[in-house]
């Protein structure tokens, strides 16, 4: 135990002989090269956007990136003088963080958590971040650190403990400390596909704006966050209440600040946070009749329509159409469309692909900036994977010397007919190189193109079965939805058997959700410039290669036809796997 907390032993003790402190004062730290798994795309652009706002905003910065825990409490060392008796201290955190037995922790890029016994020893209490803060006068803590973390689920799997999660706890900030979370406790937050996430995103504009005072700041911050992520993602302050005024951006010269007002609790705003936690008409309801010129109205008004909105029921298992029923007939340009094949008993069941035209991207509004523009594609005719390649047919490769590695199936998932995971980019090439040799036909990955179009099986909507997904369809996290059509409140946590779920128009399996599948592109944050003849974009940034369909592990929004997702390609995960094309 000495051991554990001497770093912060010394911390007190250098406030207690720290002078007379910086009026404004911050640490900013972003973690995002982790090196037990898979990169974050935005922290470290996070943190250097933050601390150029700070520091415009007058306060001191010290930055810190990828750093590991030795070079964490060093800096939260150095920080802990700074801060104490300081007007104001703030520190900034992205990167991962985790909740275990009731506690938070911020997790160092060396950190490996192998088990709940050693979790606490790899990384950084949040409690011991609080108390360097709260030495200040005023002390704010921003926490985008809520995000998928694998780590975690790895830790959860290996030792079986179900005490680990991916979200942080609700905390209860005393006396001057506020701390604000980029999702409310128990939930995830968004890395993004821009520069920024979407919390940080937000934050920046308030940081930037002249005369925005604190208070407003964290309902702006909430607001941009909410409209961001089609409501998937509410940021929440956590704290008492503030005396006084203060701004990070003051007023302009000639603008008047507000004048300082008592805090109160405001009953309209506390009925419309409870009506919005119970999700029901009835409350809604209530609160429209109750507040009928109430600012938040008109949401809770979008609220009622999207509950009274008619929802798909479940339907009996149905024959599901052929490729040539489901395609206009213009597109159909053989009598071999629709044809299931396999070239050899281990091989994967393929299904023939007609060529045809459709439209990529983000055909509703409602997506990401990264699937768009929208543009029109030709793709020739091809075969694709009717499933998702599993063990068995990974293993085979493996026993005849053709792949090299034999991946983990996570203990107590099982292997045969569920999707192989844990392998990475490269390790798919491998595969498609023996199938190839083996069967002397041209099996590959397929385009971001190509994956799309079988994706979508002749549909436009957000899901090849409609706008509406439920847990029947697929397999993603129903703790959440999308375009108000319900949660399903059912998470499995981990992979199902291929084909456990009903085909897509094409006779396609899992193209929503189950795990994220590898194809050959290399990612380009935009399809601007992008081919359109169906084919791979193969230049540009190949230190990441495109994934698509969002995994068991995600939303309702990641697993759209159109969501699309980057990764380095010699990272495997528990959540990536992939599916085999075949050219004619």
């Amino acid at each position: 135990m000495k051991l554990k907390f001497g770093w912060l032993v010394a911390v007190l003790l250098m406030i207690i002989a720290q002078p007379a402190a910086a009026a404004r004062v911050a640490l900013v730290i972003g973690n995002a090269t982790y090196q037990h798994t898979s990169r974050l795309a935005n922290p470290g652009n996070d943190a250097a956007d933050v601390s150029t706002a700070l520091r415009s905003a007058g306060f001191a910065v010290d930055v810190v990136t990828d750093a590991g825990k030795s070079r964490m409490e060093q800096a939260l060392s150095a920080f802990a003088g700074k801060a104490a008796g300081s007007e104001m201290a703030v520190l900034f955190y992205a990167g991962h963080g985790m909740e275990l037995n009731g506690q938070n922790y911020l997790i160092p890029v060396d950190a490996k958590l192998e088990s709940e016994a050693v979790a606490a020893l790899q990384t950084v209490r949040l409690n011991d971040v609080m108390d360097i803060v709260g030495a200040s006068r005023l002390g704010i803590v921003f926490l985008d650190a809520c995000r998928d973390n694998p780590l975690v689920n790895n830790m959860t799997r290996r030792s079986g403990t179900r005490s680990a999660f991916r979200g942080l706890a609700r905390i209860e900030p005393i006396d001057n400390l506020q701390v604000v979370y980029a999702a409310r406790d128990g939930s995830r937050a968004a890395d993004g596909t821009g520069r920024n996430s979407p919390f940080t995103t937000a934050l920046l504009q308030g940081l930037k704006t002249p005369g925005l005072e604190i208070r407003d700041l964290w309902g702006e911050v909430r607001t941009e966050v909410l409209r961001m992520t089609n409501r998937q993602q509410e940021p929440f302050v956590y704290g008492p209440p503030l005396s006084g005024r203060f701004y990070f951006t003051p007023p302009s010269p000639g603008m008047a600040a507000a004048p300082a007002q008592a805090i109160s609790l405001d009953p309209e705003l506390l009925a419309f946070q409870a009506a919005r936690r119970a999700g029901s008409e009835a409350t809604w309801r209530q609160f429209v009749q109750s507040y009928p010129n109430s600012a938040y109205a008109a949401t809770a008004n979008i609220e009622l329509a999207a509950l009274a909105r008619p929802r798909p029921q479940p339907q009996p298992p149905q024959a599901q159409p052929s490729v040539q029923q489901a395609l206009p007939r213009a597109v159909l340009p053989t009598a071999a469309a629709g044809t299931n094949a396999m070239d050899c008993p281990e091989c994967p069941e393929m299904v023939k692909i007609p060529g045809g035209s459709f439209r990529m991207g983000d055909l509703s509004g409602k997506g990401f900036p990264h699937e768009k523009p929208v543009r029109g594609v030709q793709v020739s005719s091809f075969w694709v994977g009717k499933y998702e390649v599993t063990f068995d047919e990974w293993d085979a490769c493996y026993a005849a010397g053709g792949c090299s590695k034999r991946p983990d199936d996570e203990r107590g998932w099982g292997r045969g007919r569920r999707p192989v995971i844990n392998v990475s980019w490269e390790d798919t090439q491998q595969y498609v190189q023996w199938l190839s040799r083996k069967t002397g036909k041209r099996y590959r990955l397929l385009s971001e193109a190509e994956w799309e179009y079988v994706a979508r099986g002749g549909t436009s909507t957000e899901f090849s079965f409609g706008d509406c997904i439920h847990n029947d369809r697929a397999n993603y996290d129903g703790n959440y939805h999308f375009l108000g059509c319900g949660r399903t409140g059912v998470y499995l946590e981990k992979t199902q058997p291929v084909g456990s779920y009903a085909a897509n128009p094409w006779g396609l399996h899992d193209v929503h959700g189950n795990v994220w599948e590898w194809v050959q592109d290399c990612w380009e944050a935009g399809y601007a410039g992008g081919p359109t003849d169906g084919s791979a974009l193969t230049s540009g940034d190949c230190s990441q290669r495109v994934l698509r369909g969002g995994s068991w592990f995600y939303q309702p929004i990641i697993v759209r036809s159109a969501s699309r997702n980057g990764g380095p390609p010699k990272a495997g995960d528990i959540t990536v796997g992939f599916r085999l094309a075949k050219s004619d």
